[in-house]
């Protein structure tokens, strides 16, 4: 084996997709994989050092330090290591998450000198953030734990100290597959927090950050972190210098492979058809949710309004848009009435940006197959209720009753989003 990312598990990495688009921009490919090791398999997976290099995750960070023979000065000091060169039997350990995470902070235009900052965990990666925020000369730094041990507070601790900070850096998992849809603090005890920093990168936008966009809060993702230290990496690996400069590029790369197209809008507006467009002229692939609730119920919708309510069904299409909003790269028809629920939208946007697909009430016909869309009373009735959620939702909105295909190539060309960055 040449060049890996090891750790368990590695199911959710992006690690592979960014060092072949660094390499490829820089023109010199080289062998990259994810190799999953068990703990079990850990201790001889490093005696036998048959690698050249690799990146180290979750849960090696710290364990892989006294397999190496010297270390730098970064590791030395944070205790955490995520990145080996074997050298003609050597080995070498750094730690580059500690450039990518500086190097975001300083990206994202988020002042740390003289500020009160907490830090979600006390893991091998919350040991890099201390760093980091020391060397930018933070006023001070807090940690926080479940157990409130070894100085840290704990989570109940917040509701009365949370006032105290400004920065906030997410080391935790929390956030992260399959635990996307919690968050470890309620802003609510955050009143004057300035800028939030989460490390992880999957989803694209995490409950934590999303909360902190919709709060107007500075925010930064774990994407520039990871494309950071990918650079770092690739330096390191092949002896060869790289300008930070191609960052904003590489993550525009990623986001064309991993970010969805979401369509929202009334009944009848056409957004299924513009979705099977989008797909037929792209390699999106295309989902529509109503589909998918049939498929999940084994029945037709109208079918199953004989004996459900709509209060029913809303909880159904909020079970089958959790799962849906977990793809990428799809261009997704969602039911117009999905806007009715908070979650749903939270969901779908971890992933996906947002398009309002805006028709006038004039050209919406009744759908006889759901009770509350079989009149074009009940239509002008839900376009009062909604159309204020959607323009609300919406990151992009298409107006008027054009051709398919032009509509379909304006979504195209405003896609990616500009919003990770």
């Amino acid at each position: 084996m040449d060049y890996a990312l090891i750790g368990y598990p590695l199911k959710q990495s992006f690690a592979r997709e960014n060092q072949n688009l660094i390499a490829s921009y820089l023109h010199h490919p080289y062998p990259f994989r994810l190799f999953e090791v068990k703990e079990e398999d850990f201790d001889s997976f490093m005696k036998k050092k048959e690698f050249k290099g690799i990146n180290v995750t979750i849960p090696y960070k710290e364990k892989i330090i006294p397999y190496l023979d010297w270390i730098s000065p970064a590791v030395k000091e944070i205790q955490a290591c995520n990145l080996v060169i074997n050298d003609n039997g050597k080995l070498k350990g750094y730690n580059v998450d500690y450039h990518g995470l500086k190097s975001s902070i300083l990206f994202h235009g988020i002042n740390i000198k003289g500020k009160d900052c907490l830090i979600l965990g006390t893991g091998g990666t919350s040991k890099t953030a201390e760093y980091v925020l020391k060397s930018l000369q933070a006023r001070s730094i807090v940690k926080v734990s479940h157990s409130g041990k070894s100085g840290s507070l704990s989570y109940p601790d917040l509701k009365k100290e949370g006032k105290r900070f400004q920065v906030i850096i997410n080391t935790t998992p929390i956030g992260m597959y399959p635990h996307n849809e919690q968050s470890l603090i309620n802003f609510f005890y955050f009143p004057n927090v300035e800028a939030v920093v989460d490390v992880i990168y999957n989803p694209l936008r995490t409950i934590l950050i999303s909360e902190a966009k919709q709060r107007g809060i500075k925010y930064a993702t774990g994407l520039y972190m990871l494309v950071s230290q990918g650079i770092k990496t690739y330096e390191l690996f092949t002896g060869e210098q790289v300008s930070e400069n191609i960052v904003p590029s590489i993550i525009r790369d990623l986001e064309i492979q991993k970010e969805n197209i979401i369509l929202i809008g009334m009944p009848q507006a056409g957004k299924t058809s513009l979705a099977k467009r989008i797909a037929s002229i792209s390699d999106f692939k295309f989902i529509d949710t109503d589909e998918e609730i049939e498929k999940f119920l084994n029945m037709k919708i109208k079918d199953y309004f004989l004996d459900h309510s709509i209060a029913e069904f809303r909880a159904v299409e909020e079970q089958v848009i959790s799962k849906i909003s977990l793809n990428t790269h799809h261009v997704i028809s969602v039911g117009s009435g999905a806007v009715l629920r908070d979650r749903n939208i939270s969901r779908l946007k971890q992933n996906g940006v947002i398009f309002f697909v805006d028709r006038p009430l004039s050209v919406l016909k009744p759908n006889l197959d759901k009770p509350n869309t079989d009149s074009m009373k009940k239509i002008e009735q839900l376009y009062q209720e909604r159309y204020h959620l959607y323009l609300s939702y919406a990151d992009f909105h298409i107006t008027g009753n054009q051709n398919e295909l032009d509509d379909a190539n304006r979504i195209l060309k405003s896609y990616p989003s500009s919003i990770i960055l």
